[in-house]
């Protein structure tokens, strides 16, 4: 049965007891107790989970137990009641003995409901369910509840996505995101990645943020953007899913996204789309793809650069284009935060940079997207139609859209999933005495971005071997972030009066500085948003 170019599996091996139920929609797996980005089991009916009494997801249907929704909760009559109206419509015996003849019976009765209610909806199922068993049971009216549900929920499911992604007389598409927000366009990538079946058709989206710092998915964050000046500048940091280098966003930065199944991936002819359009609107311009798959200016200053992500079937590949974006802020945050970092991590190539406007100022940003939207459509698949600006934020359109946003502001996955580092640097003390102040070795080892390991070697002339260890206990185990750190060592502090407490807040301070630290770890509600807290 060919649903709207998806494909509606509906298999029955009934020696072996196995009844498949799945639905391949936009290209993955959409099985039938999936609705709207929720899961909703045959037969979770109001407040109760009454299962669907075998394992869908497997594909099993546990012939020995009760039948489908029959449980653990059951609306009237209860457990035996249950069992002698299953026995009395031919399905076992009272003792709840499943006969297999039955049972095929009622397998071939799902088969049919399911067959039915995409057509016909729900009463047009009910009424072919009448036709095989007694109205009055109370299966059947369980039944038709669950599939008045389903209808709904897959219906509107189909009315947004499916007339946006499954027109198969259009085997391109280009999309233009509404959004400004770095998080929320990086989910809707992977929401076309994951969702959109790219084996029919190729999709072009076009995006752009407000300023943000987005890293490759192997890069550490602490050696390739400078967080306190982004602190103070409330730029937020993004790790997306691909690889590739740092890269400075803002709205003079345009972002363009390009899916296609992994046997169409093809970043030069990608690129060649760029280069094309824009020697179509401003023939002056001497720009070139290169063998790193950047885009440049002149043969000299990149005015584009390029990561990708292949999955089993899929794949995207995006790049960033420079218009008229804000160079200084280029320079000034992507810049290592802590230095004497040593990592596995993917380290960026850094490269001079040069906007479109700088040699050609008369280029409109409206004529560049235009530009490229005509390039891709007419000369790629001879289309005629303009993009479709789409809200990132949709769930009806986009179902499950923002759990992958809220995945990708998690600290867990901007910082937890930096690969393993060991920072090594020098700290110098200071003293009320000149001749007293010395230097310390600080070395730290970082996992997931917590404190794996941590030494702080101070002479024990200045401090107390016992304090120095303190200090490097209080740490382990901690975010490698300013919030838990100034938390730790202003607890050690509280702990520690004397004459010593001096030098000890001085060594405290000087670690503040490390994990740039201006006080106490307080932070603005943007940046804990963003995944740092």
């Amino acid at each position: 049965m060919e649903v709207s170019r998806g494909h509606l599996g509906l298999i029955e091996e009934v020696g072996g007891g196995y009844l498949h139920l799945r639905r391949k929609v936009w290209g993955g797996d959409l099985r039938l107790c999936e609705v709207s980005g929720g899961h909703l089991g045959l037969g979770e009916l109001k407040g109760g989970s009454l299962g669907l009494q075998s394992e869908v997801r497997r594909g099993t249907l546990a012939g020995e137990r009760f039948p489908w929704f029959l449980n653990k909760e059951v609306e009237k009559g209860g457990r035996e009641c249950v069992r002698e109206d299953w026995w009395m419509m031919g399905g076992g015996d009272p003792a709840g003995n499943v006969h297999k003849n039955r049972k095929r019976t009622m397998l071939k009765l799902m088969l049919t409901l399911l067959l039915e209610f995409k057509e016909g909806g729900a009463s047009q199922a009910s009424a072919r369910c009448d036709e095989a068993l007694d109205p009055r049971r109370m299966m059947l009216s369980h039944l038709r509840g669950t599939f008045c549900v389903l209808t709904a929920g897959v219906q509107r499911a189909w009315s947004g996505s499916s007339c946006l992604f499954m027109d198969p007389s259009s085997p391109g598409l280009v999309l233009q995101s509404q959004s400004t927000d770095v998080f929320q366009n990086l989910a809707l990538e992977d929401w076309i990645d994951a969702h959109v079946d790219l084996q029919q058709r190729s999709v072009l989206l076009l995006w752009r943020n407000r300023p943000a710092v987005v890293i490759g998915r192997h890069q550490n964050p602490w050696a390739e953007c400078n967080q306190p000046a982004m602190r103070s500048a409330q730029v937020p940091v993004a790790r997306r899913r691909s690889g590739g280098g740092t890269v400075y966003h803002d709205l003079g930065n345009l972002n363009l996204t390009f899916f296609a199944s992994k046997k169409a991936y093809d970043r030069r002819r990608n690129l060649k789309v760029v280069t094309d359009a824009l020697r179509r609107v401003q023939p002056q311009l001497d720009v070139q793809a290169t063998d790193r798959l950047d885009i440049l200016l002149n043969g000299r200053y990149k005015i584009s650069g390029t990561a990708s992500r292949l999955s089993r079937k899929s794949s995207y590949h995006h790049c960033t284009l420079l218009h008229s974006a804000d160079r200084s802020a280029i320079a000034s945050l992507l810049r290592p935060s802590c230095p004497g970092i040593r990592s596995n991590a993917t380290p960026s190539v850094p490269s001079p940079v040069a906007n479109l406007t700088d040699h050609a100022p008369s280029l409109q940003w409206e004529e560049l997207l235009e530009a490229v939207v005509q390039q891709y459509s007419s000369a790629e698949f001879g289309l005629t139609s303009a993009s479709q600006c789409v809200d990132p934020a949709d769930e009806a359109l986009f179902p499950g859209v923002a759990s992958m946003e809220a995945e990708l502001r998690s600290w867990e996955w901007t910082f937890g999933k930096t690969p393993k580092f060991r920072m090594e640097t020098e700290l110098e003390l200071r003293d009320e005495r000149p001749e007293a102040r010395c230097s310390a070795q600080l070395q730290l080892e970082v996992k997931n971005g917590r404190v794996e390991s941590c030494r702080v070697e101070v002479p024990t002339s200045w401090l107390p071997e016992r304090l120095s260890a303190s200090l490097a206990q209080v740490l382990l185990g901690e975010r490698f972030c300013p919030h838990r750190a100034a938390a730790a060592l202003s607890a050690l502090l509280r702990c520690e009066s004397g004459p010593l407490h001096s030098r000890l807040h001085n060594l405290c301070d000087v670690l503040r500085a490390k994990f740039h630290l201006k006080h106490s770890g307080t932070m603005g509600k943007k940046q804990k948003k963003s995944g740092e807290d």
